[in-house]
């Protein structure tokens, strides 16, 4: 650079028409860098943009995937799911297309009360989680994350109650025909002899198969009992020995009947509404209906 200086002065042996040259040079240089400059900010402008349209259609496509996009949430979805202090609690909630709900739930190894309650739920922006509002005094609120076919009952500030039980705080739509579990199961017949109802529906004797603890419990008519079973095959089933309250009741004569007979069921069969326990010979032992808490 030092050496060209001198031969510019040559050319340029004016100072003036120098310095002009000087300048002229400095301005096209400075264009030069300025026009470079808004090409970089017009194509980071695009860019930004077509990342925002990225992310846009991303959400698009998150949203179409979503519970309440598929149009098939409506319906009825019953379980049993937990309780701090008794059996468990029967659930039965039948979500409508105009977002309106009816909710009846029961608990069970207490009062025969079933708790009856009606409003309107909303979805939140992600379409996967609901809420109902119940309007009674505690205003208590009820939330359920939206899946394939069942609904998984949330924390009152809708949180997971626990990740890893999922399945035991899930309320099934539509339960189907051949599902066994978390279903209210009503004794008919022992050894094929038909069970006269009580009047009284405390004393009703029925069955419950918790999935998530391979839990079998229930009540005879007399004493609240409950037990293990095993079923990893698609209709093969055992039950551990039947632990029992200690309880005397004249009228329930085939309670002792029915703990031994629980003891041999090798499989079951379910025809609609009915459950069938039965032995290796595939004889039946002792024949369940489902119960609903709303028809």
């Amino acid at each position: 650079m030092v050496e060209i200086i001198p031969i510019l002065k040559m050319k340029f042996k004016n100072q003036v028409f120098f310095d002009d040259f000087c300048r002229e040079q400095k301005n096209n240089l400075m264009k030069t860098i300025l026009n470079l400059g808004i090409v970089m900010c017009i194509s980071v402008f695009f860019a930004c943009g077509e990342n925002k349209q990225q992310a846009s259609d991303a959400e698009n496509s998150v949203s179409e995937r979503s519970i309440q996009s598929t149009g098939t949430w409506h319906g009825t979805y019953r379980g049993v799911l937990p309780c701090a202090n008794c059996e468990g609690i029967r659930y039965e909630l039948k979500l409508n297309e105009d977002l309106s709900y009816e909710m009846a739930r029961k608990y069970l190894g207490k009062e025969d009360k079933i708790f009856r309650n009606e409003g309107t739920f909303t979805w939140d922006e992600s379409g996967n989680k609901i809420t109902l509002l119940v309007d009674n005094e505690e205003k208590e609120l009820y939330q359920f994350e939206a899946k394939e076919d069942q609904l998984v009952k949330l924390s009152v500030t809708g949180e997971p109650i626990d990740e890893k039980l999922q399945s035991v705080n899930s309320l099934v739509k539509n339960q189907q025909n051949e599902s066994i579990r978390n279903r209210y199961w009503k004794l008919t017949h022992v050894d094929q002899i038909p069970i006269i109802p009580s009047e009284n529906k405390e004393d009703e004797a029925h069955l419950i198969l918790r999935s998530d603890s391979q839990k079998a419990f229930g009540y005879s008519g007399c004493n609240q009992f409950s037990g293990k079973f095993h079923n990893d095959e698609s209709s093969r089933i055992r039950f551990s020995t039947m632990i029992a309250t200690k309880k005397a009741c004249d009228h329930v004569k085939y309670e002792s009947t029915l703990f031994e007979l629980f003891e041999t069921v090798d499989s079951y069969r379910v025809e609609q509404d009915t459950l069938f326990l039965m032995n290796k010979d595939n004889e039946q032992l002792i024949k369940f209906v489902a119960v609903y808490l709303m028809d």
